[in-house]
């Protein structure tokens, strides 16, 4: 069935996002409608610092995301839900991209500005 045939507003499927949708501790969802038929998803998380590990204070990390009502009405729940999952792997992926480092290098930084190197085999080591 499709969202709008379930929800009768955008309200509405926030409303029940956040009654029905968790993750793991220390991770927060924020929903927000605005009148342009935007809605936008927050994803915060409180973490440990990657790049300075020796402070044991956690930090806001925050993800944002957007959809048009116009667009997500026409989708059916689970297709929304597996959006919603898409982001949350999009998150820890960015996070695994700083903590995961080689000699106390981030193997890939996602602040970099570089692309992570694909090219790499899983398959056979590297030739280099």
């Amino acid at each position: 069935m499709r969202i709008a045939e379930e929800f009768s507003s955008s309200p509405k499927l926030l409303e029940w996002v956040e009654k029905n949708i968790s993750y793991k501790p220390r991770f927060t969802f924020y929903w927000s409608f605005n009148e342009i038929y935007d809605v936008t998803f927050r994803i915060v998380a409180s973490v440990q610092d990657s790049f300075h590990p020796e402070n044991k204070q956690l930090i806001p990390v925050i993800g944002v995301y957007h959809f048009s009502w116009n667009t997500i009405r026409q989708w059916n729940i689970e297709y929304f839900l597996e959006k919603v999952f898409k982001y949350i792997l999009d998150f820890e992926t960015h996070e695994a991209g700083e903590w995961f480092k080689v000699s106390g290098t981030p193997f890939h930084n996602p602040h970099s500005g570089e692309e992570w190197n694909s090219s790499l085999s899983l398959d056979q080591p590297s030739k280099a």
